[in-house]
């Protein structure tokens, strides 16, 4: 007990710089909103098609990128996802990546120049806490908010029109909300059909 663990393959200078590192993951969710930026409301229809770039900086300002690292691009699946990261960090480690949208799919607006997002990384013993800021009043305002590694944005609609189908899980329930009010739509028209033949008189 008190006896210091060797590391095989590492000498005495390089032990006592060893540091344990653990997984994180980031991930991304993007998601339909109605109206202006702050004015509108969000939607849980999932947008596909939307194209990132997910770029590690050297600190939160984002201006300059951390030497050694690539950026990294991802495009949003029919459920509004993308896996942005797979890294490791050290407990209390900070890092720090620019999240900036560079293609809107169709019937949605893009982005305007110089609004992107800045997530924070944290170490901690069992991976890191994710943060996340908007560099504008538009970024703050698309930025629904963290579920765990997940972070999710927005993309406007163009005009008041019903977000596209995604073919994606979401879809399922629309396709079935929409079945149900086909449905009721139906049964109020046979009814109205019935009243009307049992009130005519030539069927007295």
């Amino acid at each position: 007990v008190g006896e210091d663990i060797p590391l095989d393959g590492l000498d005495d200078a390089d032990q006592e710089s060893w540091t344990a590192v653990t997984p994180f993951g980031l991930n991304l969710a993007k998601l339909a909103y109605i109206g202006q930026p702050g004015q509108g409301h969000w939607s849980n229809e999932p947008v596909k098609g939307a194209v990132f770039t997910l770029t590690e900086t050297t600190d939160q300002s984002g201006s300059a990128v951390k030497p050694g690292t690539t950026v990294r691009t991802v495009t949003t699946d029919a459920n509004g996802a993308a896996h942005l990261l797979d890294g490791t960090i050290a407990p209390l480690e900070v890092r720090w990546f620019k999240l900036v949208e560079t293609k809107a799919p169709s019937s949605y607006k893009g982005t305007g120049s110089g609004t992107y997002w800045m997530i924070k990384a944290t170490g901690t013993p069992d991976g890191a806490t994710i943060s996340a800021t908007g560099s504008n009043e538009e970024a703050k305002a698309l930025l629904k908010g963290l579920n765990g590694s997940t972070v999710t944005v927005g993309n406007r609609l163009e005009g008041n029109i019903m977000p596209p189908m995604t073919g994606g899980r979401y879809d399922v329930a629309r396709a079935g909300a929409l079945a149900g009010v086909v449905t009721l739509g139906l049964l109020i028209a046979g009814c109205a059909v019935l009243r009307r033949r049992n009130a005519s008189p030539l069927d007295r």
